[in-house]
């Protein structure tokens, strides 16, 4: 399952069975995983499809990474045991 929401990561609330909601602030990405994912793995991307950063989310709950790039659009993609979600968010 992908999950899309808009570009900035202020947009509507995901579906109540959401795995995950992303989003960012400044340099800095959260994840918000729902009280029945028991973590997963979060991998930001670059528009051209390179990895930059990749973490473990090891319990449900908001987890913050801090992304040290320069400002620009890329892709968050999380996988959970209850599926994936993906956003595109801003880094300024």
């Amino acid at each position: 399952r992908i999950l899309f929401d808009d570009p900035t990561g202020t947009g509507p609330e995901l579906a109540p069975d959401a795995a995950a909601r992303i989003f960012a602030s400044g340099q800095t990405v959260y994840v918000q995983l729902s009280g029945h994912v028991q973590g997963g793995d979060m991998t930001v991307y670059d528009l051209g499809g390179r990895v930059l950063l990749t973490r473990k989310l090891a319990i449900e709950g908001l987890h913050s990474v801090e992304v040290n790039h320069k400002p620009g659009i890329y892709v968050v993609r999380v996988n959970t045991p209850m599926g994936t979600a993906v956003q595109r968010v801003a880094i300024w």
